[in-house]
């Protein structure tokens, strides 16, 4: 019996017979409750797509949960803010970003702890390695556990990859210590203080502006949104829009103070034309190209347009 539980493959690779759902769920249940079993029966030469399509689905599953989860939970945090715009579209594309990058994380993961593979002799080959290190991420299922989930996942994930070094890549405790984790985080360690001293003063200059003027870009957007919802909630409740910014600011909508015609926040010069008949909102970086790289417009009835701006040569 225990012959054939070692002769039996491991779900996943069994996923056109016994079904994708019932496949991803049995893998997950062995890597994360039977390591050494799952391992033990793995076949790295068997299917070179299966272990990428695994990672794949567990990194879309957890993008997507936080996505969901983390969204709600902003707009619930800082409702009537100017963050509910903000942090919802950012968290949103930071994860749906993981999706993508899932793979390539993947193998540049694989190829990095494969130099200490080969470096203290194991013998499962670079597919080994990948294939380790995408099983092992059915531990990242756990970041779907609100607040402690990542560092559970963490622990977990190590854990199984441990083993799997062990099984896979034929080496005793000692060897696997050192290829796992001292030789990996000393030489992270090196490049973290090496990388500061070979990065040219002005390229990371020039990143440190390049990231300000796209946050200051997604800042005027919301703020341009929200004063549009402003007018527009005004003209709801009073069948006309308002006049001027103490009109304006009567309403339980809430943007910025510091925002008033001809103003300078967050590295954006604001015009509000406004009239009891319509407005026009207008958002422009006060440095085009440094503080900002876009023009952002309100008009009317909601309708919001933006444009690239110019830099004065």
């Amino acid at each position: 019996m225990e012959e054939q539980n070692q002769n039996t493959p491991v779900p996943w690779l069994q996923r056109k017979e016994i079904g994708f759902l019932k496949a991803f769920v049995g893998t997950v249940k062995q890597v994360l409750f039977h390591p050494q079993d799952f391992f033990s029966r793995l076949d790295t030469g068997k299917d070179n797509f299966a272990p990428v399509y695994f990672c794949w689905i567990v990194y879309m599953l957890v993008a997507c949960f936080n996505l969901l989860f983390f969204s709600l939970l902003l707009r619930a945090v800082f409702v009537n803010k100017l963050l509910p715009q903000l942090a919802p579209k950012l968290f949103s594309w930071a994860n749906l970003l993981q999706i993508p990058a899932a793979v390539v994380f993947l193998y540049i993961v694989s190829a990095f702890m494969h130099l200490f593979v080969l470096l203290f002799r194991g013998k499962g080959g670079f597919k080994g390695t990948l294939n380790i290190c995408a099983y092992a991420s059915a531990a990242y299922l756990w970041a779907v556990i609100p607040f402690f989930g990542v560092l559970i996942s963490g622990i977990w994930g190590t854990v199984v990859g441990f083993i799997g070094y062990k099984k896979i890549h034929k080496m005793g405790t000692v060897r696997t210590v050192f290829a796992f984790f001292v030789a990996p985080w000393i030489l992270l360690f090196v490049c973290a203080q090496v990388a500061p001293m070979v990065i040219p003063n002005s390229l990371k200059h020039s990143l440190k502006q390049k990231m300000d003027a796209m946050g200051d870009d997604m800042v005027a957007q919301s703020t341009v949104r929200i004063i549009s919802q402003t007018a527009e909630a005004y003209k709801s409740a009073k069948g006309k829009y308002p006049k001027d910014e103490l009109e304006l600011r009567g309403t339980k909508q809430v943007y910025p103070k510091q925002v008033t015609n001809g103003s300078a926040f967050a590295g954006y010069v604001y015009s509000l034309n406004l009239s009891d008949t319509g407005y026009e909102i207008v958002a422009k970086p006060s440095n085009c190209g440094i503080s900002g790289t876009k023009i952002f417009t309100a008009r009317t009835g909601g309708v919001i347009s933006e444009e690239e701006c110019k830099v004065n040569k």
